[in-house]
C-alpha cells in the first residue's frame, strides 16, 4: 500500500504561504485548498498530523498564475516551473464510440445530423441539401474540436426567426463536450468586452444573439474578425495590466437577422439563414392561422423527439463522437459566399448614403458639410442618423471650440455639439489648421478661412445654392 504522505504530494501543490495559512492546490478538485484541508484528508488515510507541519514542509509548488491549454494536463510544465491548468474537460465521456467506424458513429447521430438538415438547408428540392451547408458546418465544428487552438479563419453567422433550434444545437453542444470546451455567450458584446480573454479560452464560443446596435460598423467589424483569427491577445483587462492571454476560441454568431457589420470583400463569415417550417405543405391549408398552429406544433414534436433521444439514447455522448472521432476534411480557408451574404453586402450601403455619395461626387467644390445641410438634404430628423451617413459615406466629423480668450480656439473630434457649437463634416483629403487663433480648411493647394459664425450658416449650403445660381 502506498505511503499517504506520497499520495498527498502528488495530489497537493503548495501555491502560497507557510505553516497552517499554506494553501494548495488540489489537481484532483481543481481547486484552492488549506494547510487544514491537506492534514483532514491525511488524517481519513490514517495519517495523524497537523496543518502547521503540512505547511512547514517541503511540497512541489505551483505559480499562482494559471495557464490555458486546450486538452492539456491539469498540472503543466514549462522550463521545470509547474503551472495550473485551468482547462479541464466537463462534457460527457464518449470513449465507447471511440473504437467505431466512421459510418457507426455517423448512423448513431443521425438524430442530430436530420436536426441540422431541417434547419440549415434552403429546402430546395424538398430537403436536399443543395449547397453542402450541413456538411461544411459539422466539418467547420469538427475542426475546432479536433484541432484545439488551430482556430479556422471563418466564423459561421446563422440568423433567422426564434424557435428554429439555434439555441437546443448550442446547448446540445455546450452539454455534449463541457462548458469549459463549448461556452455560450448572451450577446456579442461579451466577446468585445476588455474581459472577453476569459470568455474566449475554450475551443467554441457561441453567441446566441448579435444585437442589431451593433451596426456601428467597422469597430464591431474589426473586433470580432480579431477574435476570430487571434490565438492571443496582449492587452490590459479590466483593473489589470497588459499581458499576453490565450484566445483559442473559434466564434458561431447567431442572430434573428442578417449581420449588420461585414464589409465589401470580407472573407471571415460564412453566413446561411437557419430555420424554416416545411413550406411544401403550405399550400394544404386553408387560411394563415391554421398554418401557424401547424407550425407550433411541428416545432414542438421535433424538439420533444430530439430531446428524447439526447436524453434517453445516450444522445449526448453520440453527438460528441460524430464531432470528435470522425476526422475532420476541412480545410481553413476564406468563407464561401453565400446568397444570404451577398443580399446582406448589399443592404448594408443605406439609401442616405448612396445619396449622400452622389452629392459628394457631384459638389466636388464642396469641402465643408453641416449637420443643419445633410439633415436637409437627405430628409432626416436627427443628428445621429447624419453622424452615421456622413461616416460610412467617408466623411469626417469635427467641432471647432472656443474655451476662453487666454486659450487659443481648440479642435474637437467628434459629431456632437460642444459648448454650443456646430459639429461639421469635411472631406478626408481637407486639412485643417490654426494660426493665431483663426481655423482655415485647404485641399489642393485652395485655403479657405473659417469662421464659427460662418459654420452655423451652412458653408456648404451656401456654395451649393452659388453653384447652383451660376448653372
Amino acid at each position: 500500500m502506498s505511503d499517504p504522505r506520497n499520495a498527498a504530494k502528488q495530489r497537493f501543490y503548495h501555491m502560497d504561504g507557510h505553516g497552517a495559512g499554506a494553501k494548495y492546490w488540489d489537481r484532483q478538485t481543481r481547486q484552492q485548498v488549506t494547510a487544514v484541508n491537506v492534514a483532514d484528508w491525511l488524517c481519513k488515510q490514517g495519517v495523524e498530523v497537523k496543518p502547521a507541519f503540512i505547511g512547514s514542509q517541503a511540497w512541489p509548488s505551483v505559480t499562482p498564475h494559471k495557464r490555458f491549454k486546450l486538452k492539456g494536463p491539469a498540472i503543466i510544465e514549462d522550463h521545470g516551473i509547474l503551472s495550473v491548468n485551468s482547462w479541464y474537460d466537463d462534457g460527457v465521456n464518449a470513449a465507447k464510440y471511440d473504437e467505431c467506424t466512421a459510418e457507426e458513429i455517423t448512423a448513431n447521430a443521425q438524430p442530430f445530423v436530420s436536426l441540422l438538415e431541417l434547419v440549415i438547408n434552403k429546402h430546395e428540392n424538398g430537403y436536399a441539401d443543395v449547397e453542402g451547408r450541413v456538411r461544411y458546418f459539422t466539418e467547420w465544428l469538427r475542426y475546432v474540436f479536433q484541432n484545439p487552438g488551430a482556430k479556422p479563419p471563418v466564423a459561421p453567422y446563422t440568423f433567422g426567426p426564434h424557435g428554429y433550434f439555434k439555441s437546443t444545437v448550442m446547448n446540445t453542444l455546450a452539454d455534449a463536450f463541457g462548458q469549459n470546451s463549448a461556452r455560450i455567450a448572451d450577446q456579442d458584446k461579451e466577446v468585445l468586452d476588455k474581459n472577453s480573454f476569459e470568455l474566449m479560452q475554450a475551443a467554441l464560443v457561441m453567441v446566441e444573439e448579435v444585437r442589431p446596435s451593433s451596426h456601428d460598423g467597422t469597430d464591431v467589424y474589426n473586433a470580432l474578425k480579431a477574435a476570430i483569427t487571434g490565438k492571443a491577445k496582449f492587452a490590459a483587462a479590466k483593473h489589470k495590466g497588459y499581458e499576453q492571454r490565450e484566445t483559442p476560441a473559434s466564434l458561431w454568431l447567431s442572430s434573428n437577422h442578417e449581420p449588420p457589420f461585414l464589409e465589401e470583400g470580407d472573407r471571415r463569415f460564412w453566413v446561411i439563414q437557419w430555420g424554416e417550417a416545411p413550406t411544401d405543405l403550405r399550400s394544404t391549408f386553408d387560411d394563415d392561422d391554421e398554418y401557424a398552429e401547424f407550425v407550433l406544433q411541428w416545432k414542438s414534436k421535433v424538439f420533444q423527439e430530439f430531446r428524447q433521444w439526447l436524453d434517453e439514447d445516450d444522445g449526448l455522448a453520440k453527438v460528441r463522437a460524430f464531432i470528435e472521432y470522425v476526422p475532420s476534411e476541412f480545410r481553413p480557408t476564406d468563407a464561401p459566399m453565400t446568397p444570404e451574404k451577398r443580399t446582406a453586402m448589399g443592404m448594408l450601403l443605406r439609401p442616405e448614403v448612396s445619396t449622400l455619395r452622389e452629392l459628394l461626387d457631384d459638389n466636388e467644390d464642396v469641402r465643408i458639410w453641416t449637420v443643419d445641410d445633410l439633415k436637409e438634404l437627405l430628409g432626416l430628423d436627427k443628428e445621429s442618423q447624419v453622424k452615421h451617413i456622413a461616416h460610412d459615406a467617408g466623411l469626417r466629423a469635427d467641432v471647432l471650440t472656443n474655451y476662453s480668450d487666454a486659450k487659443r480656439p481648440e479642435l474637437t473630434r467628434g459629431a456632437t455639439t460642444v459648448r454650443g457649437r456646430k459639429a461639421f463634416f469635411r472631406r478626408p483629403n481637407c486639412k485643417l489648421s490654426n494660426k493665431d487663433g483663426k481655423w482655415s480648411i485647404s485641399s489642393e493647394g485652395h485655403t479657405e478661412n473659417l469662421e464659427e459664425h460662418h459654420l452655423s450658416g451652412g458653408v456648404a449650403m451656401k456654395q451649393r445654392k452659388q453653384m447652383e445660381e451660376e448653372l
